[in-house]
């Protein structure tokens, strides 16, 4: 019973609500049972454990990602985590699971969730701070005029506007657009799509995530996917175009 994109939340939840807890014993049997290769009781298991997905999700909630696709990342953790599980440890699956499921929320959200990108380390420290009930910066947006550094008269702004060397020939502008399509094709046409989307090559608009997964039929993670293998594309395809 894993979360599908296509389900609405109130079905799913529904789903799993009568859901209850493991006992000890019987979360014990069917973890040796699983490890014996028993398909059926891992399920169970899995089954069992994913009203955590959902408690550790809401808590999440408001930094980036819509809560459904945080419980599809949550299910990946739990379902990794029941394959390690070792009965015999004293531990209980939810606690042991807890953490990889944070973790597999806390790395979607490292990717996809922030205009301002942090590592994950520093995204769970900054989460733990908000815990805390501490006082954190928003990294949501970017003011354009924040200075650059403690000892810079430049501003943000002034480093996206004032862009050297500047393209106004015609001969150079055309060459440009020549050498940004000859590499968007070697792109599949999915992918191309997903990058003129989200650059706004086209129109001249940037396209959020969410929306672009909305447009395509897919998730807002798939999005992400592909934008981070694509620009990794890209980045190769332009390095062996200059050994050319």
């Amino acid at each position: 019973m894993y979360y599908q994109k296509s389900e609405s939340l109130d079905r799913y939840f529904k789903s799993i609500k009568n859901l209850d807890p493991l006992t000890k014993e019987e979360e014990s049997d069917l973890a040796r049972k699983a490890q014996a290769g028993s398909k059926a009781a891992l399920n169970k298991l899995v089954q069992h454990n994913l009203k955590i997905v959902v408690t550790i999700a809401n808590k999440n909630r408001g930094r980036g990602i819509d809560v459904d696709d945080l419980i599809q990342q949550g299910n990946i953790g739990l379902y990794e985590s029941v394959h390690r599980y070792d009965p015999d440890s004293g531990v209980r699956l939810a606690s042991f699971a807890s953490t990889r499921i944070l973790k597999m929320m806390n790395e979607l959200i490292d990717q996809c969730g922030r205009i301002v990108r942090l590592p994950v380390n520093q995204e769970y420290q900054r989460y733990l701070a908000i815990k805390r009930g501490e006082e954190v910066d928003n990294l949501n947006t970017v003011k354009m005029d924040d200075y650059m550094s403690s000892d810079s008269t430049a501003t943000r702004a002034d480093y996206i506007t004032h862009v050297e060397p500047s393209i106004n020939d015609v001969h150079d502008r055309e060459f440009f657009r020549k050498k940004v399509n000859s590499l968007l094709a070697t792109l599949e046409d999915r992918d191309r799509t997903v990058i003129k989307l989200y650059y706004g090559l086209e129109t001249g608009a940037e396209v959020p995530t969410k929306e672009i997964a909305n447009r395509i039929g897919i998730t807002q993670v798939r999005v992400c996917q592909i934008l981070n293998q694509a620009k990794k594309t890209l980045k190769e395809n332009y390095k062996l175009s200059k050994t050319l």
